[in-house]
């Protein structure tokens, strides 16, 4: 038999302790976990690699390309911008149900996907500021 005193003083402890223990193990591995997937999400926007469903602002200057992955989505907010692709439909304007081949002009607030990897928008007459999701690069 085992003593009520025997319980409470030195069982119950025993094992509140290694379950402590335990869930303390538990939690580092999970903060640590999560604070490297924050880091990679992190390092993927500032690339322009992020595939998720948050959009990014980007600045172009006057004469610089973004060039997207195909599906990238692409808004342009202020300034001017022309679609940038060596073949017709370059970008698809779902806002307007329509296409735009190389040099058209893009219309404010429209959503436009890039139908093909490598084409996508050039900032034309100043600098142009996008909302961009999915994968791009700018040159």
């Amino acid at each position: 038999l085992i003593s009520l005193s025997y319980l409470t003083k030195k069982l119950t402890p025993s094992i509140l302790s290694q379950v402590d223990d335990k869930v303390a193990a538990q939690k580092s591995s999970l903060e640590s976990a999560l604070n490297g997937k924050i880091q990679q999400f992190s390092d993927e926007l500032k690339n322009g690699s992020a595939t998720g469903s948050v959009y990014a602002a980007v600045t172009l200057a006057n004469g610089k390309t973004l060039k997207g992955n195909t599906g990238t989505e692409v808004v342009l907010r202020s300034g001017s911008a022309s679609c940038v692709a060596s073949a017709a439909p370059g970008l698809m304007d779902t806002t307007a149900g329509g296409a735009l081949s190389n040099g058209s002009s893009l219309s404010g607030n429209h959503l436009y996907l890039v139908t093909a990897d490598g084409w996508g928008v050039r900032a034309s007459g100043g600098s142009a500021t996008l909302l961009v999701r999915g994968s791009y690069t700018i040159s």
